[in-house]
């Protein structure tokens, strides 16, 4: 008999005069021994029976105890640790973390006892020296990549030093509505390729530039799409298929074969329970969030992370609706903010955020949850106008959050009624197969039951971005809205496209080659950060969210007892002006840098930052990283003396 991967047994027992956790876990079932036990300890966190603040036994001592390695308690320490349940203190230990409100009783988790996790996430084909430098024990169940980003005290990457509410609420001037429209209309670059570098040098004058390296995502990389596998898979469609299958594929959701094999791979992959009718499949991202806004309404107001994906502001701006940029705190997006702006609808990107690559933790997700179960109250002579490019219609008024609470609290209402509404969150969770080690973070999906989370995603990041399909799982009620609301549409993608990669789903070999392309992006990730950290520039350099995804952010700063000039200064007095310095420096010798910068909607607070740089590193050859690495480091240190 099969032990479910779950809780079994707890008890605390008394362990050479130290209390003890003790766990039954299935050594001949199909999930690993670190995943049970992961689960174990993450369902006693949720449940309260392991308090906020209780320490952990040791690594040593817990593996002896429950007779595994420490590398399997390592595993699912670190796994938790990703998530937020559990804080990692240097030479103290483990403790549980406070996880916020209790939302299981409106959980969706998937019940299935496998749960399919990226498989090999060790390092492969790395040096001894980079294994040591990153703190991976190469086995399949390794220590984050994060560690190699511990070298220093933690910062606030959203803000720097300041307020968060005062930098990003302060919404006057250019920092207003249209502000930061005419800041994010010059950012470019491939759909879901996260990609937005606005300054003119390194914009559209650089179309067709063949880069030695192209940091910002705008240049697709080579060798992603599968042709042979997918050549075999279209002729099996073209000999098997009968017309109304065909026909069937061109329907308002899409083909249900491939909503079929798309709801499998989120329940084996992601944890998530979704049925085929709740999922709508669309020509990639930008169409998808364009129907989204049909479905939700135009009279809602839209938030936007900051720093975030710049051409996702202007596609809702695009379809006329307000649009407000959200800060971001170490945790993700910050719910005082949230409340403050009068938001409707969150898109949020918390598995891996981009562009700071901050993993929310288990507490702020539930949080936002949370707040997606509440609804906005707005009186109808506060409620955000529309969006729109005519610079004579009402929609240009700038946004005064200080007004606006004054006014939905009455004080200044000009006897308007109350209007009251729901609110979303869209999880955008466009790269989450390539996390590099451990499991996949858990959606905010599988914590809503009350229908508010919207889950998105495209399969750009695995077959290239040339390759456009995307899909969304909408809650149940909104499925039967599209269906009564927007069914007259015909879906935008091929059926022949859609049949294919439905079988090539079903076949396996999509898992096959995504499994490929994480091993190939892993040793990529580290030699690029081995050569980087022993570059003459590495001890200035950090390198924050490491191993969460396809990107990772590059922090310059100056190590303890550096003595520099007054580059150095600049680096921490101006990080705006640093930073695109050294981005022209590299640029000359055709390495094209990212900025934060240039993700950024306002522009309040960041000279009081450390410099950093969005690395995007899926396109970067292999055997050009020596080079690059050594031109990232002289354009470092040349600024910095």
């Amino acid at each position: 008999m099969v032990v479910k991967e779950q809780l079994v047994q707890s008890v605390l027992q008394e362990e050479e005069g130290k209390a003890m956790l003790t766990y039954v876990l299935n050594r001949g079932g199909e999930t690993s021994l670190y995943e049970q036990l992961y689960r174990a300890l993450r369902a006693d966190i949720e449940s309260g029976a392991l308090a906020a603040g209780a320490r952990l036994p040791s690594k040593r001592a817990f593996a002896k105890h429950l007779g595994v390695s420490v590398v399997t308690v390592e595993g699912a320490l670190d796994q938790l640790v990703a998530e937020g349940y559990v804080r990692a203190v240097p030479r103290s230990g483990f403790y549980v973390q406070e996880i916020g409100p209790n939302l299981a009783s409106f959980s969706r988790v998937s019940t299935r006892e496998t749960v399919k996790s990226p498989s090999k996430a060790g390092f492969e084909g790395k040096s001894a020296l980079g294994v040591a430098k990153m703190g991976v024990s190469g086995n399949d169940d390794v220590e984050t990549l994060e560690k190699l980003a511990t070298k220093d005290e933690s910062f606030c990457i959203a803000c720097g030093e300041g307020d968060v509410l005062g930098v990003h609420l302060g919404l006057r001037g250019e920092s207003g509505p249209r502000g930061y429209e005419a800041k994010i209309r010059s950012n470019g670059g491939i759909e879901d390729g996260r990609a937005g570098c606005g300054a003119s040098w390194c914009g559209q004058n650089d179309v067709g530039r063949k880069w030695l390296a192209d940091f910002t995502g705008a240049t697709a990389p080579e060798g992603v799409f599968p042709y042979a596998a997918w050549a075999r898979t279209l002729r099996r469609v073209l000999a098997d298929e009968s017309e109304r299958t065909v026909l069937e594929a061109a329907g308002p959701q899409g083909s249900p074969r491939l909503r079929a094999a798309i709801a499998a791979h989120l329940r084996g992959f992601r944890g998530m329970e979704v049925h085929p009718d709740q999922i709508v499949i669309g020509s990639g991202a930008q169409s998808l969030y364009g129907l989204l806004v049909q479905l939700l309404g135009r009279d809602l107001v839209y938030g936007v992370e900051d720093p975030g994906y710049p051409r996702l502001a202007s596609i809702y701006r695009s379809n006329d609706v307000a649009v407000r940029p959200i800060a971001l705190d170490e945790e993700g997006p910050s719910l005082e903010v949230l409340e403050r702006a009068g938001i409707d609808v969150l898109h949020c990107t918390p598995s891996h955020q981009f562009p700071t690559g901050i993993t929310v933790p288990v507490s702020r997700r539930r949080a936002l949850v949370e707040w997606a179960y509440g609804t906005s109250e707005k009186s109808e002579s506060v409620l955000a106008p529309r969006v729109s490019d005519g610079p004579s219609r009402p929609s240009e008024a700038k946004w005064d959050p200080e007004n606006a609470l004054v006014d939905e609290c009455g004080s200044g209402k000009v006897g308007g009624m109350l209007e009251t509404r729901s609110r979303y969150l869209i999880e955008d969770d466009f790269d989450c197969e390539f996390r590099m080690a451990g499991r996949p973070v858990p959606t905010l999906a599988t914590l809503d039951g009350a229908g508010r989370v919207i889950y998105a995603n495209t399969f750009s990041k695995t077959l290239g971005g040339a390759f456009r399909i995307g899909y969304v799982v909408l809650p149940e009620e909104l499925a039967e809205r599209f269906r009564d609301k927007l069914g007259f549409y015909t879906c935008t993608v091929g059926a022949l496209e859609q049949l294919t990669l439905a079988r090539f789903m079903e076949s396996g070999d999509y898992e096959r080659h995504v499994n490929r392309q994480r091993t190939r992006y892993r040793r990529l990730l580290g030699a690029l950060t081995e050569a980087l950290a022993a570059s003459p520039a590495g001890s200035c350099l950090r390198f924050a969210n490491v191993g969460a995804g396809l990107h990772f952010l590059m922090e310059v700063g100056i190590g303890a007892g550096d003595e520099r000039g007054e580059g150095a200064k600049s680096a921490e007095g101006d990080s705006v002006a640093f930073e695109e310095r050294v981005a022209r420096r590299a640029a000359v010798r055709g390495v094209r840098l990212a900025p934060l910068s240039r993700y950024r909607f306002n522009d309040r607070g960041t000279s009081r930052r450390r410099p950093a740089f969005v690395m995007s590193f899926s396109s970067v050859k292999e055997e050009t990283i020596p080079a690059v690495a050594g031109i990232v480091s002289e354009a470092v240190m040349a600024e910095l003396d």
